[in-house]
């Protein structure tokens, strides 16, 4: 009787432990991509210009970008303007998207037709992000342009 005991524990505990193994089917954790890690919306920080001088002031930090994953995005620029901090670039009077190609970057921007005509291009420029920070250079040496997760 002993020994059916000891055997009937033994079993249940090997299936025991064996049911509570984790399920194959569910995903492993993965490292996120950088097109993942971009979307969300970000502040800047410090932006260094060419000769690696932290030229960022108050007004300039309101700067923020916002990345959907849609490859649209709101830019929200600032810049001194007749003596006020002035917003000067707004994605409400454009329509804003970026491109990501290895660790390339670029924005489009085409003015709404209700605002006007135009638009333009950034290219050639590089970058670098994680789950807080997101650096953009414009060129190799370039320190670049820093922005902090916000959200």
């Amino acid at each position: 009787m002993r020994t059916i005991t000891i055997l009937l524990l033994l079993v249940w505990q090997v299936f025991g432990t064996v049911g509570c193994r984790k399920d194959n089917n569910e995903p492993e954790d993965k490292e996120k991509t950088q097109e993942e890690l971009i979307i969300g919306k970000w502040q800047l920080v410090r932006s260094y210009d060419l000769n690696g001088v932290d030229v960022a002031d108050d007004c300039d930090k309101k700067n923020q970008l916002q990345f959907f994953a849609d490859k649209t995005m709101h830019w929200f620029q600032y810049q001194h303007h007749a003596g006020d901090c002035a917003e000067y670039f707004y994605h409400l009077r454009n329509d804003v998207t970026y491109k990501i190609e290895g660790k390339n970057l670029s924005f489009h921007w085409v003015v709404k037709p209700e605002e006007g005509t135009g638009g333009g291009d950034l290219t050639g420029m590089t970058f670098e992000v994680n789950e807080t920070e997101l650096t953009i250079r414009v060129t190799p040496t370039h320190k670049g342009t820093i922005y902090q997760r916000i959200n």
